[in-house]
């Protein structure tokens, strides 16, 4: 079966959405992003470009993906949306985890372990 994208508060009777396109190399870019990150060396965003132009050129085996290929821009777009389902993002020339930031209002569940912690006062 195709995987599809979920709609949001969809019911039963309605569908599921477009089947997910370029799948082996979302999964190519998740293990070599998520492997570099783990080993302390982050790929860059151009060494991952790089990866996808000579793992996926065979324009007869992959022949969806060389749209993504053949024009720069949508093959860099379409990376920072993958980034962006993985919970990766460009950072200063290397992929890194994405982190919470400053000034926007922390989860309940981290906001009631603060409360929970014991008070450190001196």
């Amino acid at each position: 079966t195709d995987r599809t994208h979920r709609l949001p508060n969809s019911s039963s009777t309605r569908k599921l959405g477009a089947p997910l396109k370029n799948v082996e190399q979302e999964a190519f870019v998740a293990d070599l992003v998520k492997r570099r990150f783990e080993q302390g060396c982050p790929a860059s965003f151009e060494e991952v470009i790089t990866g996808c132009r000579v793992s996926f050129n065979d324009v007869v085996k992959y022949p969806e993906f060389q749209k993504n290929l053949k024009d720069d821009k949508f093959l860099r777009v379409w990376l920072r949306r993958v980034l962006k389902r993985l919970d990766y993002s460009e950072r200063v020339g290397t992929i890194s985890q994405k982190v919470l930031s400053i000034g926007l209002p922390l989860p309940d569940r981290l906001l009631s372990a603060f409360d929970n912690s014991p008070s450190t006062s001196m």
